[in-house]
């Protein structure tokens, strides 16, 4: 009897596993980065939403060119297996909700 595939191959699970970690990862390094050194690259945090995909690819260059980086990185996790991480501009929106004291 055949067994049912929730939630895929192993490998999807793996690569699922790994991105959640990695998501994890960055947004507590985020959260808890100390401010960049003197003379640090830094790039522009954007508060004006929402934007057209123009819009987007824009920021996306621009945040590159500021930080001297590419807009894309591919890694090679060994067995054939590849993950690409974009860049994704830093920015702050506010969904509504009340600020809570």
């Amino acid at each position: 009897m055949n067994k049912p595939k929730l939630l895929g191959s192993r490998r999807t699970l793996f690569i699922r596993c790994i991105l959640l970690l990695l998501s994890v990862a960055v947004s507590d390094v985020a959260q808890a980065a100390p401010p960049p050194p003197a003379g640090a690259k830094t790039a522009e945090v954007y508060t004006a939403w929402p934007f057209d995909a123009k819009e987007a690819a824009r920021r996306q260059d621009e945040t590159a060119k500021a930080l001297g980086t590419t807009k894309a990185v591919k890694v090679d996790l060994g067995g054939g297996v590849a993950i690409e991480f974009i860049l994704i501009p830093a920015g702050k929106i506010h969904d509504g909700r009340c600020a809570r004291a």
